[in-house]
């Protein structure tokens, strides 16, 4: 099968893998989308995930295509690979596995009627919380893709450094989205229209940076427009403070909870719509490292060549400043950490003296919007050049951060290296060694 014509009776029409689709006849609904004749998308369902439903009251009619598999890269090649057809689905072609009788993510419908009346209103602040694991980035998306339909744009402010659903982990950004949200997170990772850079993935590395970013973020929101405000999971004990003091900050008009059965949770303010999902398990999980890994692949491989086949740009190490931003590093080893990293880009107005040594190194921590993210391929300490892989021009760039995010070993692929700043190999397993990358809590350089 490259490509079909398949007509569908009213119903939900579940798949895993990837293809390409395009409506030929009828109105189709999928992740909170109203899809019309013309529609036509690349959709990826990884079975890491739920699969994705097509939901239609009439009957629809739909061409299913196969992708070139040269889309994917190596490492979600393995994603989308599955072995062995899951149950209740049958194998129309490569990656491409469909059900009539399996489902996506459901939602009460007391939930969905709240929704729907809201979105006919005037443009409201719609802030969602819950525990992680509840569904909550899901949900974000077809309450997105709902308001998209109706309305043709929406906003979208990501909160979550961790496992944020546009940015790229370790930042938290605003948006303006016009296009559905139809896939999984790294399938739409780009720079965000307003990102700053947190440089963690644990809101508890550094509270007051955090805070720092996320006042100059708000202040990017335009008064006229829906804003969906997906937060992070962590809602107990000091994480349920933490969403009282952004609520105080953010002010929405809306908070949605969402709870598991059973779960304890008390909502970080007292009018709150809280709704509680069952969970639903995927064919297999995928580790929040793991999830976060595959996002910088997917960023960095983009642009049609592998990270090793890019050909980097060329910083001049006397015209730039560096900084850290929770990590701490002692400066005779500050080129060995920038090397091999991935590294937040910027462009600092700010006033500084002509450098005077080969490394600068900015002292204080000032928030300010990212231009890009970067791949430090290498550095010629002798000729004072560091060489880094990414999209944004030279001439743009004089100040590269270094942050607590973790190198995928995956962008070593393709050269000699193999192993990510900081880490050790054939160490003992115990308290104290290990072969994770050094992320030291609260630390802030030279401060």
């Amino acid at each position: 099968m490259n490509s079909v014509i398949q007509d569908f009776e009213p119903g939900t029409h579940s798949f895993y893998g990837a293809m390409n689709i395009e409506i030929l006849n009828g109105t189709v609904y999928l992740n909170g989308a109203t899809l019309t004749p013309g529609f036509m998308s690349n959709i990826f369902a990884p079975p890491n995930n739920l699969p994705i439903s097509f939901e239609s009251s009439e009957p629809f009619t739909m061409r299913i295509s196969e992708i070139d598999i040269t889309m994917l890269s190596k490492f979600e090649t393995n994603i989308y690979d599955i072995k062995r057809t899951p149950d209740g689905f049958t194998k129309l072609g490569n990656y491409i596995y469909y059900s009539s009788m399996m489902r996506g993510a459901e939602y009460p419908q007391s939930l969905i009627k709240f929704v729907d009346n809201m979105i006919l209103k005037k443009p409201t602040k719609i802030f969602l919380c819950g525990g992680k694991g509840v569904g909550k980035s899901t949900f974000s998306k077809v309450l997105t893709n709902k308001i998209i339909s109706l309305h043709g744009k929406v906003g979208f402010l990501d909160l979550d450094p961790g496992q944020p659903e546009i940015s790229l982990p370790g930042s938290i950004s605003f948006s303006i989205l016009t296009s559905f949200l139809l896939g999984p997170a790294e399938r739409h990772s780009r720079l965000a229209q307003v990102s700053y850079y947190y440089g963690s993935v644990s809101l508890s590395d550094n509270i007051k940076h955090y805070f720092d970013c996320l006042e100059q973020l708000i202040k990017e929101i335009p008064p006229d427009i829906f804003v969906v405000i997906n937060s992070f999971g962590w809602v107990k004990d000091l994480g349920l403070e933490l969403h009282k003091r952004i609520l105080n900050l953010i002010l929405p008009e809306n908070l949605i909870m969402l709870t598991s059965p059973n779960e304890q949770v008390t909502p970080p303010r007292g009018y709150a719509f809280t709704a509680e999902i069952t969970p639903r398990a995927s064919i297999f999980k995928t580790s929040p490292v793991r999830q976060r890994e595959l996002r910088f692949i997917s960023y960095f491989e983009s642009w049609d060549k592998t990270l090793s086949q890019q050909v980097p740009i060329a910083l001049n190490l006397r015209t730039i400043h560096l900084r850290l931003i929770n990590v701490k590093i002692d400066p005779t080893e500050i080129l060995m950490a920038f090397n091999g990293s991935i590294v937040a880009l910027f462009n600092d107005t700010r006033k500084f003296p002509p450098n005077k040594k080969l490394v600068t190194i900015l002292r204080k921590i000032t928030p300010m919007p990212i231009i890009g993210y970067g791949f430090v391929k290498a550095i010629d300490k002798a000729q004072g050049i560091m060489y880094v892989v990414t999209d944004v021009p030279p001439d743009a760039i004089n100040t590269v951060v270094l942050g607590a995010i973790q190198t995928p070993t995956y962008l070593y692929h393709g050269s000699k290296r193999i192993e990510s700043n900081y880490t050790g190999t054939n160490v003992y397993n115990k308290e104290g060694a290990g072969t994770d990358p050094m992320h030291l809590k609260n630390p802030v350089a030279y401060q």
